[in-house]
């Protein structure tokens, strides 16, 4: 299952076997596409840069911009912008928080603290208060009114409260905490505030440490890989794990301490471990009406848990660029307003939709147009939500669901039905009219033409570099409706040696040519493979040409897919991490373009899992997709207008430092550019790499353009 194939499953109970914890039971859901939108035409000049950002008590929300003149404070009543200009010549501000007086205080990197009551600012520094030095690293507030203020000071930790004018600082001895500590930490609304500490060379390692004021404990009771925290009014602490505490597997969850116990809520078993939690990597969590709040910088999405009915909620972005560095505040109007601190840009995005349209799209084998209960949904079936043109990718129970943001427009639902297949019920086409309730119940009836015979192979490796051992993958597809049983021959080129490897076992092996018997229903595809060597001799820019043939050619409807040929360059070295383009010549708008994208693992231990993520060119039709091979079983979705995910889950794709062979995968697509495209069109297509937890690895760009191609006819001669 994958993040952007939208569903609702529950997960069975764990019992925790500990006294000092429980285990909650939850379900998981997918939310339609979160859609940002710029603010800067809400009365933000494109000129202003923002940094922070968060929300009173009140609703209002306060941020901190500049431009190319002013330095300022914002606020935006939900109408308008308001700008109050910072009266200090610097711009090194690192926090942004409001107490519950309504002032708002904000933290710099080396000009210590600024306050803002409403009508002034002042400026607070080692000169002027009890601030140990001008180094803001941390600034958090609570509803008591206190303003906790942490500072490194000549290698020494900090902690200073301020309340109603009376400031009190407490060094490490007694908060407990240390310089190695990471600078996160929380305060809850008991006058008690808590600290995340991580790295080995602490004397309180890998601990969260409680002070209260006076006196500093540790908790007891939790896994030692602790993301992040946050508390809530009535004083309970959340936090996101890495690991679960009772069995010490790399999954993610939340706790909750509520000052005496924990209780844990895991996220679903069953499901992609690089969708969500166990791949985030957050900033921040935020806890707001019953729910926490977190953002994935890796997969730039957002999720949010739901303690009342024990839900997780994940809401996929249309975020496209790496934001690792941002700020982002839940507010009461239904939004979540976003930072990117690199650009300075403000986006916005409801999630919650005023309406959703969802349906079903199922093979109607008796053709009665209605879902029977012997039928089933299909998946990974592309449905469009026109005129916003984006799209979603059918679940495994063959569900989808798109969110709409308005109640006057028209829209159009359409269905993309896989090769040579018919609508039983409907046009594939639904107008969803101008309205205020969801839609929930659409039926997509199919079926297939079972008079069509179409298999297809292709083939794909990474490139050959002299001496070294390289993986030949043949991946046959059966595109029709029929069981088809026959042949596939692959014959590797004659700078390849020493087959081995061949799997599934070969029907024969002759040479360098393997022969498989093969056997597959309607839609499926296998992936065939062997091992060869590079000759030695292989002269270093000579191309290899590998060819692959799957019978029956005969009676194929498409006989030109059942050859391919692998042409590659002999090099002495290549990124194997790298992305190709390729057409079957000069390239026209409306043809298919055949992308190639391999990747290793050139770290030091297994890669549990695999995730590439590829925004589409707005020059490719992304309806028109079709899986051509894959070295390794994967998922994948295709969601927003054009962003496109692979997943490699459970692949344990091993190091290259004790595989070097087995640490490659690859996933093999085709896409057609836009029909209409004027000559000179460029397509530019970049895929981004993520192995487990580790920050993502960039592809090289590929870039293809329309040609003119013009055809002569020679008429026959008299």
């Amino acid at each position: 299952m994958n993040l952007k194939k939208y569903l609702l499953t529950c997960c069975a109970l764990f019992i925790c076997l500990l006294n000092v914890a429980s285990l909650k039971a939850q379900s998981i859901y997918f939310s339609p596409p979160l859609l940002f939108n710029s603010q800067y035409p809400c009365g933000i000049s494109n000129e202003v840069r923002a940094e922070q950002i968060t929300e009173d008590q009140l609703g209002i929300l306060w941020m901190i911009g500049k431009d190319s003149v002013n330095r300022s404070l914002y606020s935006y009543n939900g109408a308008v912008w308001t700008s109050y200009p910072i009266p200090f010549d610097f711009w090194d501000y690192r926090e942004l928080e409001i107490d519950a007086s309504g002032n708002k205080w904000i933290g710099t990197k080396k000009h210590g603290l600024i306050k803002f009551d409403g009508s002034s600012f002042e400026l607070y520094n080692a000169a002027n208060s009890a601030l140990q030095c001008d180094d803001i690293k941390a600034l958090k507030t609570d509803l008591l009114g206190n303003i906790w203020v942490l500072q490194i000071c000549s290698f020494n930790m900090y902690l200073t409260k301020i309340n109603n004018g009376t400031w009190e600082t407490f060094n490490q001895v007694q908060t407990g905490f240390e310089f190695c500590n990471e600078f996160r930490f929380t305060p809850d609304n008991l006058g008690n505030v808590y600290f995340k500490t991580h790295k080995s060379t602490c004397t309180q390692n890998n601990f969260i440490v409680k002070f209260d004021g006076a006196n500093y404990d540790t908790i007891s009771g939790y896994d030692n890989h602790i993301f992040e925290m946050t508390c809530d009014s009535q004083g309970n602490l959340y936090a996101l794990f890495r690991f679960d505490p009772n069995d010490g597997s790399a999954i993610k969850q939340i706790g909750v301490y509520d000052g005496n116990q924990w209780t844990y809520y895991k996220q679903p078993e069953g499901l992609s471990s690089g969708t969500y939690l166990r791949a985030m990597t957050t900033n921040d969590i935020i806890y707001k009406k019953g729910k926490l709040w977190m953002y994935n910088n890796q997969r730039k999405d957002f999720h949010s848990f739901s303690f009342s009915d024990s839900v997780f909620t994940f809401y996929e972005t249309n975020i496209v660029y790496n934001a690792k560095s941002i700020d982002f505040t839940v507010a009461d109007d239904n939004k979540i307003w976003f930072i990117y601190k690199t650009t300075g840009e403000v986006l916005s995005g409801d999630y919650v939709f005023p309406r959703t349209v969802s349906g079903t799209v199922f093979l109607d084998a008796n053709e009665n147009g209605i879902l029977d209960n012997n039928e089933s949904g299909i998946e990974d079936v592309i449905v469009t939500l026109n005129p916003e043109g984006v799209y979603a990718t059918t679940n495994d129970q063959g569900f989808f669901e798109f969110g709409l943001n308005d109640t006057t427009l028209t829209h159009e639902v359409v269905v993309n039905l896989p090769p040579y297949s018919y609508f039983t019920n409907s046009t594939g086409t639904y107008e969803v009219v101008p309205s205020s309730q969801s839609i929930t119940n659409l039926e997509f009836g199919f079926n297939y033409d079972s008079t069509i015979t179409d298999v297809g192979v292709s083939l794909s490796s990474t490139p050959p570099v002299p001496g070294f051992n390289r993986t030949i993958y043949a991946t046959a597809t059966n595109y029709g409706y029929l069981t088809i049983s026959d042949t596939l021959t692959v014959t590797a080129d004659s700078f390849y040696q020493n087959i081995t490897d061949v799997n599934p076992a070969p029907l024969s092996v002759s040479g360098n040519t393997v022969k498989w018997l093969y056997s597959f229903a309607q839609n499926a595809s296998i992936t065939f493979s062997f091992d060869a060597t590079v000759d030695l001799a292989a002269p270093l820019g000579t191309f290899t040409h590998s060819t692959a043939i799957i019978e029956p050619v005969a009676d194929d409807t498409v006989p030109q897919n059942n050859f391919d040929t692998l042409e590659q360059e002999i090099v002495s070295s290549y990124d194997p991490n790298e992305k190709t383009a390729e057409s079957s010549g000069p390239l026209l708008a409306g043809d298919a373009i055949t992308y190639t994208i391999q990747f290793q693992n050139t770290g030091n231990y297994p890669a549990s899992f695999v995730i590439i993520r590829d925004t589409l060119d707005a020059n490719l039709d992304p309806a028109s997709i079709q899986i051509l091979g894959h070295s390794h079983p994967m998922s994948w979705s295709l969601s927003g207008v054009g962003y496109l995910e692979f997943n490699f889950e459970n692949i344990n794709l091993p190091d290259s430092s004790t595989d070097e062979a087995g640490s490659h995968g690859f996933i093999q697509f085709s896409i057609r550019t836009k029909a209409g495209l004027p000559v000179g069109s460029i397509i530019t297509n970049e895929a981004f790499i993520y192995f487990d937890y580790n920050p993502e690895v960039a592809t090289n760009v590929t870039t293809n353009k329309i040609e003119n191609v013009t055809f002569i006819t020679t008429p026959p001669s008299s």
